[in-house]
């Protein structure tokens, strides 16, 4: 009994496979993933198509040019970038716990938000899939702005501003799916309660969801 203890403290704690692992993993994943996008998927022909009755060759070229530097060093910082993001969704889930004194380590909370992570990652692959396998002619810049399985899919997205398409791609399976293993690993701990877990973690994606909105909103006002 005792045994079967110990190994299930050890499953929870995360020793078995310690954290870092699993940001390796997930790191060595979302890079490969973002770089087959950038080879194979968003090539210079791909943005001739969607772009070429707004601009001349030309400047398709040079816009291009700047997006693959940028992807360079994005995909250089990639690591850097997933770690603030999770480290900051982990920050965001506990703070509320420490105030009504409920204590989970924030070793375990970072483990299961980059459990949840795998949800997400999985709709980017979905999404990428489905452009790479959209015939040439049916490439538009409508495709390149939903995301399969959310209410994009249900609207006309050249009736919405960039903002709005954004936030409605928040809505969608994959982000349910992040809740959901957030939702478990909460569980998991035995110190929460059901309802307690769940407007935790709605309360966590709202807040997510306001600030990338309020980033886009700035970032369109200063254009």
């Amino acid at each position: 009994m005792n045994k079967e203890k110990n190994l299930a403290e050890i499953n929870c704690n995360g020793e078995i496979f310690p954290n870092w692992q699993i940001f390796t993993y997930l790191a060595i994943i979302n890079f490969l993933i973002s770089f087959l996008a950038s080879e194979f998927i968003f090539t210079r022909d791909f943005y001739y198509t969607i772009f070429s009755d707004q601009m001349e060759l030309t400047r398709i070229d040079k816009y291009v040019d700047i997006i693959k530097r940028f992807s360079f060093w994005s995909l250089l910082l990639l690591p850097l970038f997933l770690l603030i993001r999770w480290v900051i969704t982990a920050l965001i889930l506990q703070i509320p716990l420490l105030i009504r004194y409920i204590e989970i380590s924030f070793k375990y909370i970072f483990r299961w938000v980059m459990f949840a992570s795998i949800a997400l990652t999985t709709g980017q692959i979905v999404y990428f899939l489905r452009i790479y396998f959209t015939s040439s002619e049916n490439i538009s810049r409508s495709l390149f702005k939903v995301q399969p399985l959310s209410l994009t899919t249900l609207i006309n997205p050249e009736e919405y501003t960039s903002t709005a398409i954004v936030i409605l791609t928040q809505f969608n399976l994959f982000d349910l799916f992040w809740g959901v293993i957030l939702y478990i690993g909460l569980l998991k701990t035995g110190k929460i309660k059901k309802m307690d877990a769940f407007f935790l973690v709605l309360c966590v994606w709202v807040f997510l969801l306001f600030v990338q909105w309020a980033a886009l909103f700035f970032l369109e006002k200063i254009r």
